[in-house]
């Protein structure tokens, strides 16, 4: 590479911004007053940059330059990304075509990226429709819409922080000219460091040691988690209610507390947690819920893998049906970022939601449901995912269980 490409370069960094006039000294011989790039050149010596060769302090805009002296032009110009440049973009180019070189220089290009952009976005755009039959023309269905807006916030080198907006539109507010429900659903502060990551806020919690069989829902309060083979999350806070089933009150909320264990190995993985809710305004006689839960996989090979769910409660579920239960074969697994790639999943569940999963099950398509389900996820292009199911069995009702049938549908765009 030649410096005259390095002036393209870096003048792209400096007069990108917009129109802004230098007055900086030129201390540079060899470049001369009506050089093209004579600003920018001063510009970047001014802030440090560009050096001159130590033996006659010359520019040399001619002369060839190594992969590691544009390294050295880079880590600097990055340093001063967050005042001083303006072309993030080409700032961001150039650090993954010189990462290597960063890297020795002892610069981590991914702080370096979070300078340039300590704000980033991504989300998606979901259709979904479900549609439940029995017996006698009995029919009920339900079509939503969603955006979901996730954001992330480089804070310093260890914590960030996140948010998610999220807006939903059902077919009844399309209906009556609705607006449909818009909000900030989760807000919460990340901290990573070697042995251990914690998060302070409103945050999402996946029922890992289930796949979700339980918990796929956010809590308010505070989360640690440790290890990568062997993991343990500690959770405490506040979880409010998805208002399903046993109160009608969508404020209802309980003491919320979390303890999970699992080990995570090349084809085998199983875990086992405890979860408490008390003091809710839903629970009669200020009674506690505690669930516990177990659940393990199995990897075949790329494409063929098991996994099985258990969960059994106590407390306030003393008088109803405590367990819910899951089993599933999977071929394949989708990407949604890979075109041409799909799943087929093939399940036995009894998902109990009505109180069970009172907090929000990761199955929605089978939920308040016992029988056989088959579920088809695929991404024809890139960043779009498609997921059809159906369902056969009993709509789960500890006095009732007609028969029920369920398909459920969903197109993801993603970005």
């Amino acid at each position: 590479m030649k410096k005259t490409l390095v002036s393209a370069l870096t003048t792209a960094l400096v007069v990108g911004a917009a129109s802004t006039t230098f007055a900086a000294a030129n201390p540079f011989a060899d470049v001369p007053a009506d050089h093209w790039a004579y600003d920018a050149v001063a510009q970047l010596a001014s802030d440090g940059v560009v050096n001159g060769y130590p033996a006659d302090g010359q520019f040399k805009g001619d002369a060839t330059m190594t992969r590691y002296e544009m390294a050295q032009i880079v880590a600097k110009a990055m340093a001063k990304a967050d005042s001083t440049y303006a072309n993030k973009a080409m700032l961001d180019k150039l650090a993954a075509e010189f990462a290597d070189e960063l890297a020795n220089l002892g610069v981590r290009v991914a702080a370096l990226e979070n300078k340039v952009d300590n704000v980033k976005w991504d989300g998606l755009i979901r259709y979904e429709y479900k549609q439940i039959s029995g017996d006698a023309d009995d029919k009920t269905d339900a079509n939503q819409t969603y955006l979901r807006l996730n954001t992330t916030m480089q804070i310093n080198e260890n914590w960030e922080g996140h948010a998610r907006l999220n807006a939903n539109l059902d077919a009844e507010d399309e209906k009556n000219n609705g607006d449909g429900n818009v909000s900030i659903d989760r807000a919460w502060a990340e901290g990573h460091y070697t042995n251990f990551t914690v998060k302070i806020g409103r945050m999402y919690q996946w029922d890992n040691a289930t796949r979700g069989l339980l918990m796929d829902d956010c809590f308010t309060g505070v989360e640690v988690d440790f290890g990568k083979t062997v993991q343990v999350v500690l959770a405490g806070g506040r979880a409010k209610s998805n208002g399903s089933g046993i109160a009608d009150n969508d404020d209802a909320s309980a003491t919320y507390g979390l303890v999970e264990l699992r080990y995570v190995g090349e084809k085998f993985d199983i875990g086992a947690g405890y979860r408490t809710f008390k003091n809710g305004n839903w629970l009669p006689d200020d009674d506690s819920m505690n669930i516990w839960n177990i659940g393990a996989g199995y990897q075949f090979n790329k494409d063929w893998q098991i996994n099985a769910a258990y969960a059994r409660g106590n407390g306030a579920l003393k008088d109803d049906n405590e367990t819910s239960y899951r089993f599933q074969l999977q071929y394949g697994a989708m990407d949604p970022a890979v075109a041409g790639t799909f799943d087929v999943i093939l399940s036995y569940q009894k998902m109990n939601t009505t109180k069970m999963n009172r907090f929000a099950s990761g199955d929605v398509k089978f939920e308040d449901f016992k029988g056989w389900g088959i579920q088809v996820d695929y991404a024809p292009i890139e960043n779009i995912a498609l997921e059809l199911a159906y369902g056969t069995g009993e709509a789960y009702d500890t006095a009732n269980q007609p028969d029920k049938n369920i398909f459920y549908g969903k197109v993801e765009f993603l970005f």
